[in-house]
């Protein structure tokens, strides 16, 4: 069984119109041996960073690296549908794992997107694929 690898380093550019908004500058990818796939995340895909209420942010950095790689990720794979929404969730999961996020504070941060997710997951209505690359790997 292979390992789970990131590819890359996320780099944001802040949005001219918005503050809040970054748009991803460089391509980064993320190998998944739970799902032997390649997902890469393209240039230019938009984020809002980690979608948390304010007061976690004394505990869950919106911006911090560890936690942002896996939001953005999510966030490409429930902006696209390109795989289930369970899939979604476990790639989530795994990227927190890799980026060294404990594991309580992983399982939380999946459980909060595996039962209170759906809302944003079924929200969806202009999928875009032009950010995503996604291929087997075996």
């Amino acid at each position: 069984m292979t390992q789970d690898k990131l590819i890359g380093i996320i780099n944001l550019v802040r949005g001219i119109t918005d503050e809040n908004i970054f748009i991803i500058n460089e391509e980064v990818t993320f190998e998944s041996s739970r799902l032997n796939l390649s997902i890469t995340l393209l240039p230019g895909f938009v984020t809002d960073g980690i979608s948390v209420p304010k007061f976690i942010w004394s505990f869950i950095d919106p911006w911090s690296g560890k936690y942002l790689i896996a939001a953005i990720f999510h966030d490409l794979l429930y902006s696209t549908h390109i795989m289930s929404k369970n899939n979604s969730d476990l790639v989530f999961l795994d990227i927190l794992t890799y980026c060294n996020v404990n594991k309580t504070t992983s399982k939380l941060m999946y459980y909060a997107v595996k039962y209170f997710g759906q809302k944003y997951w079924d929200a969806v209505s202009d999928i875009d694929f032009s950010f995503i690359k996604i291929k087997n790997i075996m």
